[in-house]
């Protein structure tokens, strides 16, 4: 109960940032060059939460994520933010994220993945898809604009996720 608690945790902190980024990015004018907070997200949970919970959770993310960004095959982020939890995951067993900067390192390296992953899907399923070269030139300065947002999103997430965690035995001592 505890993993299902902090994934519909986890899927509504993303859905409240999707729904208030949006609208607040097109007021600004600043929809071009927009964090990608899911994809952070995505980073925390697959540091976070176990193999099922965290996979499901991603998907779901990424679900939610597409209804969210026009012209994207539906499923295409839901793909790739799958796909990402796992390789973050196997890399977490490799590498410690402590700290700013190798939090930073870490979700710029998954923004950098995300975007050869949506080239990619692209190539395979999307046979209308043809600006490769936009993505490919927008892919660093995407993960620059994103990283600088990993702290901040993994402190909201932690947040979160320690009131959905029991720190103490409850009523019947479990």
């Amino acid at each position: 109960m505890n993993s299902a608690s902090q994934a519909l945790a986890s899927i509504m902190a993303v859905l409240l940032m999707l729904a208030l980024e949006s609208p607040l990015l097109m007021h600004l004018e600043l929809s071009f060059f927009a964090p990608d907070l899911a994809l952070i997200s995505v980073v925390w949970i697959a540091l976070n939460l176990g193999s099922v919970s965290g996979a499901l959770t991603c998907s779901v993310i990424g679900f939610l994520k597409d209804g969210f960004v026009m012209g994207t095959p539906v499923g295409m982020h839901m793909a790739i933010y799958a796909i990402l939890f796992h390789v973050i995951r196997f890399l977490a067993g490799k590498l410690q994220v402590r700290g700013v900067a190798t939090m930073m390192i870490t979700v710029g390296v998954a923004s950098l993945l995300s975007t050869g992953l949506f080239a990619l899907l692209s190539l395979i399923f999307d046979k209308t898809f043809d600006n490769y070269e936009l993505v490919f030139h927008l892919m660093v300065p995407l993960a620059l604009v994103t990283a600088p947002f990993g702290p901040m999103v993994f402190y909201l997430m932690d947040r979160i996720d320690g009131l959905f965690t029991r720190k103490t035995p409850g009523l019947f001592g479990r």
